[in-house]
């Protein structure tokens, strides 16, 4: 079998590191204790993290050796534990206790500066990952434009973001409100936008470009630190970002990241899937499962493997993995299998309302979270009886919501959802003005309606106030889940 001289190197950086390593420093940190480091090809190396070379691991032999390791001929278990040391060594992090929210920035923009220059930064929260970039300009105010282009790789298509009020931030600096524009990015959502932005980074010509409505178009243009800075942030990113698809890393702060932490769904669960992958493919590997016992379909018994939006994953006699939709699994083994979906998507994450109302959430939602998550979620009434409730909330300058137009990537146009004034409140906002909430049943045709959502990748609010002001939002991950959670769930227990 043909070994490739890079495996061949690595396999030498396992098995012969004390005697083809450097001698160490005395300065040398300790970034990971002691521990055994696994190779691709299943190689295992005792060794300690000390630091980073040339972006590479750099590892300490018992004995005292030094040598470094690409991330990527590491197990990913391995790579996610480099990351984190990585992040918490290279970065620089601070914490916002109103949100228990880790903030993770470049060096290169030091924190002095961050209210002055463009930054970007790397959010780690409760069921919370993100790249945020802000483009400042001290003394003006651009909450007035509609939109942002990348103005980046001469002859490539322009890459538009929509501006919409999430992406107007304020703060007070010095006694003066300073104004300043936030494009956040969010795995599986609009990741797309990123390349445009890499490659203007790599030709060293990136600027946004403001325009729309009144004002006269506004250029952002990125000098050498803004870029450094965010070069590294997007690569911290991108590697985040990818670990957490895998199962590797959790959205939660660094403190709570755990080397064999798992971020996968729970169960068999799978609403959402992100790219060309064959969704099938996670059970095929995992034939040897059956987690949701031995099920009637068609007259034939098969295994339950786990779920894909509203259909089942079973394995026939002969080994082949299918979906088939819930309504043809056998009536009788039917309420079984939604009761062990409902408990395994939400578990305890539920609120029982003063009238006996059951509101199921998504499990890694605080009572704070919960109140801002702009969702449809399953509720289940004294009677029995499974309900959608739409919850959302926008900064209407204190006018209640008069209804809400939602929109997936699967749909042609939206459909619209009508609200009374007793479905909105109020809440305070510590910039002085109010969030307004609401909170609606869907009725039999906006449910009808929602079901059709099933297999978006995104889905947008465009919440509009009784004064005809509209506040659009596309959906996070977490809310996104909840979600498309919500209504498959629905559409089961409607089939029972």
């Amino acid at each position: 079998m043909h070994v490739s001289p890079e495996m061949k190197r690595l396999r030498l950086c396992f098995s012969l590191a004390a005697c083809f390593g450097l001698p160490l420093a005395a300065q040398d940190a300790t970034l990971v204790p002691e521990r055994d480091w696994t190779s691709t090809d299943g190689k295992v190396m005792r060794a300690s993290l000390i630091g980073f070379e040339k972006g590479q691991g750099l590892f300490r032999t018992p004995e005292g050796r030094r040598f470094v390791i690409p991330d990527e001929r590491l197990s990913m278990r391995d790579q996610a534990e480099i990351f984190m040391a990585r992040v918490r060594s290279q970065l620089e992090v601070s914490h916002s206790a109103d949100i228990n929210t880790d903030f993770c920035y470049s060096k290169h923009i030091p924190s002095n500066r961050r209210s002055e220059t463009n930054h970007s930064y790397v959010a780690f929260g409760p069921n919370r990952f993100n790249l945020s970039i802000s483009l400042i300009e001290p003394g003006v105010d651009p909450s007035g434009y509609r939109e942002i282009a990348v103005a980046g790789v001469a002859g490539e298509p322009e890459v538009i973001f929509p501006l919409e009020e999430g992406n107007v931030r304020r703060f007070t600096r010095n006694g003066s409100e300073q104004v300043y524009l936030r494009l956040p990015f969010f795995p599986g959502t609009n990741e797309e936008k990123l390349p445009a932005i890499e490659e203007a980074l790599a030709a060293n010509t990136l600027t946004f470009v403001a325009r729309g409505g009144t004002a006269a178009e506004r250029r952002f243009t990125f000098d050498e630190s803004e870029s450094n800075a965010l070069r590294e942030v997007l690569a911290i990113y991108r590697q985040g970002s990818a670990l957490i698809a895998g199962g590797f890393l959790k959205r939660a702060r660094l403190s709570e990241q755990t080397s064999d932490a798992s971020a996968a769904p729970a169960g068999g669960s799978a609403p959402v899937t992100t790219g060309g992958a064959d969704p099938l493919e996670p059970f095929r590997k995992s034939l040897s499962q059956k987690k949701y016992g031995s099920l009637k379909w068609n007259e034939e018994s098969v295994d339950g493997l786990g779920f894909l939006g509203a259909d089942v994953v079973v394995r026939k006699s002969n080994g082949e993995a299918v979906r088939v939709p819930f309504a043809q699994i056998a009536a009788p083994d039917r309420k079984p299998l939604f009761e062990k979906r409902l408990e395994e998507a939400f578990g305890d994450a539920k609120h029982v309302s003063s009238t006996g109302i059951t509101v199921f959430h998504h499990p890694d939602w605080d009572s704070q979270r919960m109140s801002y998550s702009r969702s449809i979620l399953l509720t289940l009434n004294p009677k029995g009886e499974y309900d959608l409730r739409l919850f959302a909330w926008a900064v209407l300058h204190g006018k209640l919501v008069k209804e809400i137009f939602i929109r997936g990537d699967t749909q042609q146009t939206p459909f619209l959802v009508a609200c009374r004034p007793d479905d909105s409140s109020l809440r305070d906002r510590t910039d002085g003005t109010k969030n307004t909430l609401c909170g609606t049943y869907l009725n039999e045709q906006n449910s009808e309606s929602a079901l059709t959502l099933l297999g978006s990748k995104s889905i947008q609010f465009r919440i509009r106030s009784e004064e005809n002001q509209d506040s659009s939002v596309n959906l996070q991950e977490d809310e996104l889940q909840a979600t498309l959670e919500a209504i498959a769930l629905f559409q089961w227990s409607r089939q029972l």
